[in-house]
């Protein structure tokens, strides 16, 4: 997701909105259901939906912005390297470590190659990677590394 990315309405992302969904048809002209602006639209409900805790709508949206991001860019890009850490603080949200943690390794090698290893970007990759091996080896389970900024963020303690 870029930083200053375009949000489009929830129902231009939302998965199950149907074609003749005025919302969506408004949102998608002259883009397309493949677009890259869409798929900064999902990251952004996605990230919404996981700081609200709503984890089961966050994922599908989490993936098709990926799928979106993959398909639009090269392989290793570091928009696809975004998508991967978000998707991965995701599974590690919902302790799926092992899905999460490919991941993470995927978009930290991408960030690394593309950015150089001092780029916030790849630095904050390797702490989430950091924070997931941690909680393997203690056999605790992760909350996922940006729960404590949500709860920040929503004034919850």
């Amino acid at each position: 997701m870029s930083p200053g990315g375009l949000a489009l309405p929830p129902s231009a992302v939302m998965p199950d909105s149907g074609a003749s969904d005025p919302g969506r048809q408004r949102a998608m002209a002259g883009h397309g259901p493949d677009h890259t602006n869409v798929s900064i639209g999902l990251s952004n409900l996605a990230l919404l939906l996981q700081a609200t805790n709503r984890l089961g709508e966050a994922e599908p949206l989490y993936r098709r912005a990926l799928a979106i991001d993959e398909a639009s860019y090269r392989p290793d890009h570091p928009e696809v390297a975004t998508d991967l850490n978000n998707l991965a603080s995701l599974l590690q949200a919902t302790n799926r470590l092992g899905e999460a943690e490919p991941l993470y390794h995927r978009a930290l090698a991408i960030f690394e190659a593309s950015l150089g290893p001092d780029h916030p970007n790849t630095v904050t990759v390797r702490g989430n990677l950091a924070a997931l091996e941690a909680a393997r080896r203690s056999g605790s389970r992760v909350e996922g590394p940006k729960k404590g900024f949500f709860n920040r963020l929503f004034g919850r303690r």
